[in-house]
């Protein structure tokens, strides 16, 4: 909620409190809402506004997310992902999207593009398959590195479950703790958290 950023005065002149804007962030998207200066006729005076509504520039880095395609079930995993990792989960259907003509009636409540974010960790996922479809393989791992042991411990136990462990959390010769599983889902994970990289923060 951002508070009312203007003052109303006699004469409808309405002027900003203060001279500072106030950022924020939706979908990873940082914006800034900058209070105006301006007379406003007596008989239209409002409570809110006006400002203007500008998005920031950022410095982008260069990074890999992983995307998963799934065939019909990326719903039920993207809400299961992020049952146990939080973050905000956004999913866009194939009814109601440009490519809706362009699909059999029966891909109406597929998933087109889904992504779960949560701070620096973007996870993203579709039901739209080439047309080879859906081969469930060990060509893909998703490598989630972890910011305490406490973290990676909570994890590698919820997105483990019902699953398989192909290598138990254990530090290893590289000083961190790691494991390695095949979730519910047929997805392999690989799980990593740097206890020398802790100590030297």
């Amino acid at each position: 909620m951002i508070a009312n950023p203007h003052r109303f005065l006699a004469g409808g002149i309405r002027k900003p409190i203060s001279r500072s804007a106030f950022s924020f962030k939706i979908n990873g998207i940082y914006w800034r809402i900058q209070p105006l200066r301006l007379t406003v006729p007596h008989p239209l005076k409002k409570k809110s506004g006006p400002y203007v509504c500008k998005r920031l520039k950022q410095n982008i880095m260069t990074q890999i997310n992983a995307y998963l395609n799934f065939g019909g079930n990326c719903r039920q995993v993207m809400e299961f992902y992020k049952s146990c990792l939080g973050g905000e989960l956004v999913m866009q259907t194939v009814g109601g999207s440009p490519v809706e003509a362009q699909c059999p009636a029966g891909m109406k409540d597929q998933i087109l593009h889904a992504s779960l974010t949560k701070d620096s960790l973007i996870l993203m996922g579709s039901d739209m398959a080439g047309p080879e479809g859906i081969v469930n393989g060990n060509n893909i791992a998703l490598s989630l590195n972890c910011s305490s042991e406490d973290e990676i411990n909570r994890f590698f136990s919820a997105l483990s479950a019902g699953g398989k462990v192909i290598d138990p959390l254990k530090t290893q010769f590289w000083g961190a703790i790691f494991g390695v599983f095949n979730d519910r889902f047929g997805i392999r994970w690989m799980l990593n958290f740097d206890k020398n990289q802790q100590s030297k923060s």
